[in-house]
């Protein structure tokens, strides 16, 4: 989804599902979303906060936000480490250990002003994840011997969060030229190889699960970019993340949900998956985001429990 809006600055995504009759109009203070966020209002205040579109970045409103999505990101990064720390404690080996744990790099809010000056906005989501996190890989080192439940694991959607650095090679790469001429190859100095325009790319921000498993895989996890609202739709295969209501896969219901028509039953809706929403769920599965529909043995299942318990709630 792009950052198409009406006049009222709401998204067409959260207009059709007003059309629906799911969710009612929100009478919001935007001087109190970080108050309202502390006290424990989380789902709501970034349920209005996705409501107001590109406005967010409205004076009297943008600083309000800006400091939701930090406090939102310090608690995923706290939950981050904690949950690494666990998973270090049951022996499970990280394909990648350096970046296991959150690793923000340093420069790193410059170098995200100098891209959105030139190339568009970050969802305030994503800048912060990036300001605050880093990067974290939990994907899962099959080169060795582990006991069944540890090595179940690796094929259940493990976190997986790429860095600001792989966002910025996604865009060059989208910047390359599709064709270069032989003049260019011959004589670069006089024949300079043009950059093509990029208006929107898919960042491709993680991959999906047989893919980290170490198998095929069949596309990647990724944000439309730019997009100056507060969070972005997470989008697989070129359209947006919707699975089936959380009471059909046996979970409880967040307080506020993003939904809309559920193409395979016309009668029905979805719940439409922000980045926001995405990590919430990864972490309720304990970092392991398949745990929260598949069939798994009892003690993997147990994992779980002792991977998410007493998270920081964001």
């Amino acid at each position: 989804m792009g950052e198409a809006t009406d006049q009222t600055g709401r998204s067409q995504l959260s207009l059709a599902a007003f059309k629906l009759g799911a969710i009612s109009m929100p009478n919001a203070t935007p001087s109190t979303y970080l108050q309202r966020y502390l006290a424990g209002d989380c789902d709501r205040v970034w349920y209005e906060l996705f409501l107001l579109g590109k406005e967010v970045h409205a004076d009297g409103t943008f600083d309000d936000a800006w400091a939701v999505a930090l406090e939102t990101m310090r608690r995923v990064r706290a939950n981050a480490e904690t949950v690494h720390r666990r998973l270090c404690e049951i022996g499970y080996p990280f394909a990648n250990p350096n970046r296991a744990c959150p690793t923000p790099v340093d420069g790193v809010s410059e170098a995200i002003a100098r891209f959105e000056a030139g190339v568009g906005r970050l969802p305030l989501s994503l800048r912060a994840f990036f300001e605050v996190v880093g990067t974290v890989d939990w994907t899962q080192d099959r080169t060795q011997p582990l006991p069944e439940a540890i090595f179940a694991l690796g094929d259940l959607d493990p976190l997986l969060i790429v860095s600001f650095d792989d966002l910025l090679a996604q865009y060059l790469w989208e910047r390359r030229p599709r064709r270069i001429s032989p003049w260019s190859r011959l004589l670069p100095r006089w024949f300079a190889v043009p950059t093509r325009t990029v208006d929107k790319f898919e960042f491709c921000v993680s991959t999906d699960e047989e893919t980290k498993g170490g198998y095929g895989g069949v596309g990647p996890i990724s944000i439309l970019i730019p997009d100056a609202r507060v969070d972005a739709p997470v989008l697989f295969e070129g359209g947006q993340m919707a699975f089936p209501s959380e009471k059909e896969i046996g979970s409880h219901p967040p307080e506020i949900r993003l939904i809309g028509p559920d193409p395979f039953h016309p009668s029905g809706v979805v719940e439409l998956w922000t980045f926001v929403t995405y990590l919430r769920k990864t972490f309720d599965a304990g970092g392991f985001l398949s745990l929260l529909h598949q069939q798994v043995e009892p003690e993997v299942q147990e994992l779980r429990g002792l991977l998410n318990a007493g998270l920081v709630r964001f």
